[in-house]
């Protein structure tokens, strides 16, 4: 009986509830339906623009690597001696700066990730020959090839257009600049750009609307296409193509959407311009995405009109049953007692109670007593046991303290081998080139020249050997700082804000060179007792990495600091909006010389720097939350002085 009222309770007003929250969310939907449209069509174009203009973006890094190494091959003096001195095809491999050449290129070419060849040539000699050892025979007629009359025709690095490249059959484009002296072009210096990766841009940018992107060249060729029979085949100007009729809207499109129907579909048309090489990132999306996209935001509005009308129920279970709780006491308790609620008692009215409900409870409560002593004898046992593990703990800490040491050890001599051994081979050039001029000039066979040119080679070799060895004596003292020196400073009151100031200013161009912006949100006043140059170091290192790592390849990057105090504790929060870091990267973000741009000229030393400031100088804790592409977030907590 008494469980039949209780459910029929519960489904009159559950019925009343869920009928209420139907019809007001039938209402405002209604009412909300226009905004919603807006709102989607805002979102879908934002999003829709973003990913083209990240699309450009990575295309034009293309162009601007290839500008760059083809400027870099054209100031190299031993190519641009070689191609001015070799006049025959007989001088080609004859003439003695051929190996040096050759090796220049293999090594350009091995630091270089973008490029499928790098390659020379000249029309004197009619000849060619790359960095992975194709050389042309003599049917070869530079003036014959598609890159000669622009590269002629120009001054500095041009692009040429598309073609299909002779020797492996790729369809590449070539970044590529003319060598001159004061009256003609006596050769040229390239490298090949592969169009292979453009459709792994694409395909990392797709938005997962249906969405076709299109790539087109300023003749109108189609240089990515979602058909590859399409690309270099087809033009967007030939009056059977998808976008003939908007070949307009195409050319001169700024960057935003036109409604455009194709085939009695309407469609939205996003046209791009891709800078360096005039080129256009086309992006053609369905208008039924919109109508799709408001379809699932009340499919999300219906679901929480179920999920509130469970969680009424629930609460409606919850009033009823607390309602009649006072005849469903003892059953409650036996429940509490099945899940372990050993630290209650049957109340004492019911024990004192002479009748069959007397006698349950004192049963119950006899077996509470039990379970109770039983429970005190585990946790006894239980204690021990924890006793045996935390002795095993504090075993295998001080095993892996000495492994990090030896990895520290083993890091550093790593680090500082390199440009020591590069200082010592300098010394040993510089000895050797010393000791011919020496000779020569002995032997009065030293020319004005001659000694121009040891001059020159000993300035190289010193300059070289400074240059590492300061290397070196960065690294030790960036070594030095990671051990957080035991040496006390005095405590001072440190103005967060100036402290943030300080490091922007320290910093002030390479933010300027990545046009990113630095805010800080802490109050003017707010200030503390601490050790200002460790906060000098810890946002130092912390804005580096975000530049040097987060922002890599971005421009336009913020960086969020906040601070304030909370339960006897100061807390700084240090946000940027940069690529983020992976599961693995924030697991080693704390290890010596972990890092992932080496070959950039980074250490690793940052982030190790940071944690051992904030753990033994500030006695503090930090703690480093990131996704890849959501930024990266860094909770600071010190104890107030």
């Amino acid at each position: 009986m008494l469980n039949y009222i209780q459910k029929s309770i519960d489904r009159r007003i559950t019925f009343s509830v869920g009928l209420i929250i139907t019809l007001s969310i039938l209402c405002i939907g209604f009412f909300v339906y226009r905004f919603a449209y807006d709102a989607v069509t805002k979102e879908l174009k934002e999003t829709t623009l973003l990913r083209t203009q990240a699309i450009s973006a990575e295309v034009e890094d293309l162009f601007e690597n290839g500008s760059i190494v083809t400027e870099q091959l054209s100031y190299h003096n031993e190519i641009k001696t070689y191609l001015n001195e070799v006049d025959t095809r007989a001088d080609i491999y004859a003439h003695p700066l051929y190996p040096l050449v050759r090796s220049a290129l293999v090594e350009i070419k091995e630091n270089s990730e973008y490029f499928s060849t790098i390659w020379i040539s000249n029309d004197r000699a009619n000849f060619y020959f790359d960095d992975i050892g194709n050389r042309s025979d003599a049917t070869y007629e530079t003036q014959k090839r598609p890159w000669y009359e622009v590269a002629s025709t120009n001054h500095g690095v041009v692009f040429t257009p598309p073609y299909i490249e002779w020797n492996t059959g790729d369809t590449v484009l070539s970044a590529i600049i003319a060598l001159r002296d004061v009256s003609r072009v006596y050769g040229f210096v390239a490298v090949d750009i592969p169009l292979d990766s453009i459709p792994k841009i694409f395909y990392k940018n797709r938005l997962g609307y249906g969405e076709l992107f299109y790539l087109v060249s300023n003749e109108g060729y189609y240089i990515y296409h979602p058909d590859n029979n399409q690309i270099m085949n087809t033009s967007i100007f030939k009056a059977s193509d998808l976008l003939s009729p908007f070949s307009d809207i195409v050319v001169q499109g700024g960057g935003s959407f036109e409604e455009v129907s194709v085939d009695g579909s309407h469609k939205l048309l996003l046209s791009y311009p891709v800078a360096l090489a005039n080129w256009r990132v086309v992006t053609l999306i369905d208008k039924k995405v919109l109508y799709s996209e408001i379809r699932n935001l009340f499919i999300i509005l219906f679901m929480l009109m179920f999920v509130t009308l469970l969680v009424s129920t629930f609460v409606v279970k919850n009033v009823v049953k607390k309602q009649m709780r006072p005849i469903a006491d003892l059953v409650d308790f036996g429940h509490n007692i099945t899940d372990g609620a050993l630290d209650q008692n049957i109340p004492v009215r019911y024990i004192q109670r002479q009748d069959e409900m007397g006698d349950l409870s004192r049963s119950f409560q006899l077996i509470i007593d039990a379970f109770r002593n039983e429970n005190a004898y585990l946790e006894d046992k239980l204690e021990e046991k924890n006793d045996a593990l935390r002795k095993q703990y504090d075993y295998v800490l001080a095993s892996e303290k000495s492994a990090s040491l030896g990895r520290l050890v083993a890091g550093i001599s790593h680090e500082i081998n390199t440009p020591l051994g590069n200082s010592v081979a300098s010394l040993s050039y510089l000895s050797k080139i010393s000791n011919v001029t020496k000779e020569r000039l002995i032997e009065g066979a030293l020319s004005r020249e001659g000694l121009i040119d040891y001059i020159e080679e000993v300035d190289k070799s010193l300059g070289l050997m400074e240059n590492n060895l300061l290397r070196s004596v960065e690294l030790v003292e960036n070594f030095k700082e990671v051990a957080v020196h035991s040496k006390e400073e005095p405590l001072e009151v440190v103005r967060i804000n100036k402290v943030i100031s300080m490091v922007t200013m320290s910093l002030k161009q390479e933010i300027k060179d990545g046009d990113h912006h630095v805010q800080s949100n802490c109050p003017d006043d707010f200030e503390f007792k601490s050790y200002s140059s460790a906060w000098i170091r810890i946002f130092s290192n912390l804005m580096l990495n975000s530049i040097h790592h987060g922002y890599k390849n971005i421009r336009g990057g913020k960086i969020d600091i906040e601070a304030y105090e909370k339960d006897d504790m100061i807390r700084v929060l240090y946000k940027d909006n940069g690529l983020g870091m992976s599961r693995e990267m924030i697991k080693n973000v704390y290890e010596p010389f972990y890092t992932t741009a080496r070959n950039q000229g980074n250490v690793g030393l940052g982030m190790a720097i940071v944690f051992n400031l904030v753990n033994q100088k500030l006695d503090g804790t930090i703690k480093l939350s990131s996704t890849p592409n959501h930024g990266l977030t860094v909770l600071i907590q010190v104890p107030k002085k």
